[in-house]
């Protein structure tokens, strides 16, 4: 019994599921904003010093005030009219540069060539005769060096090239051969005798200084151990030394009295 009370008291504490529905719509519709932090106020804030450095915020608010107020003026519609009076220079345009002909000094000197019917004028018999008794200054014709080194060189050239021919000649002529004429004879062809043969050669022995040397140094070696082979069987043979009765060196005795 005390079971089926305590069920029945739950069922009335607790709500059902549509009471819940119905109490949470409304609180669906609430608009939730933006929680904005704020500082705990600490007992330790109180105690200590604020501080003195001024945050971010604080420093871009003083340049922003710092900074000076822009105001526009209006356009002056004059500019539009004025050739760069007013308002922004105005470049001018200028002209097309034209071409002009260089003057040499040469062209002073050397004046240019003189037309055909001038030429024709100067060959008639009626043709006065030139005041001007200078002559025409015409282009100097520059003449060649004639130098002895070069000379010299054309004619070492040309002994150079005979040299090589000469050479070429001999080695064509070595190239042919020649056969030795037949001897003009009655009876038979005569034959040359045979020459005489040769003795064999003996080879002899011959001596080098490093073998003399080397002769030398081993007698050397020899009589040296010879020497130390000699001293050391002397240090070997035993030699027994006679007594000697007498001390060498006498020693005082003591005296008897006291």
């Amino acid at each position: 019994m005390s079971f089926r009370i305590r069920d029945e008291e739950r069922g009335i504490d607790s709500p059902t599921q549509a009471e819940e529905i119905d109490t949470r719509a409304p609180f669906q519709s609430v608009i939730h904003h933006i929680t904005e932090p704020k500082t705990p106020l600490l007992q330790t804030s109180l105690r200590a010093h604020p501080p003195k450095v001024k945050t971010s915020l604080e420093l871009e608010q003083e340049e922003l005030e710092k900074i000076p107020k822009f105001k526009a003026i209006p356009l002056n519609k004059k500019i539009f009219e004025s050739k760069g009076d007013i308002g922004v220079f105005c470049l001018t345009k200028k002209h097309v540069s034209e071409p002009q002909e260089f003057h040499f000094a040469t062209d002073e000197r050397i004046p240019p060539p003189a037309a055909m019917a001038d030429l024709f004028g100067k060959l008639s018999l009626n043709s006065e005769p030139s005041r001007n008794h200078n002559p025409i200054p015409r282009n100097t014709t520059p003449n060649p060096f004639h130098l002895h080194t070069e000379k010299r060189g054309a004619e070492k050239e040309k002994k150079l090239a005979m040299d090589l021919l000469q050479k070429q000649w001999e080695e064509e002529n070595a190239r042919i051969p020649k056969a030795n004429p037949y001897p003009y004879t009655t009876d038979y062809p005569v034959i040359p005798a045979k020459p005489e043969p040769k003795q064999c050669t003996r080879p002899k022995p011959f001596q080098l200084e490093s073998l003399v040397t080397h002769e030398d140094e081993m007698q050397k070696e020899h009589k040296e151990r010879h020497i130390m082979e000699k001293e050391e069987a002397q240090m070997r043979a035993f030699k027994a030394q006679p007594i000697i009765k007498e001390d060498p060196i006498p020693v005082p005795r003591r005296s008897a009295n006291p």
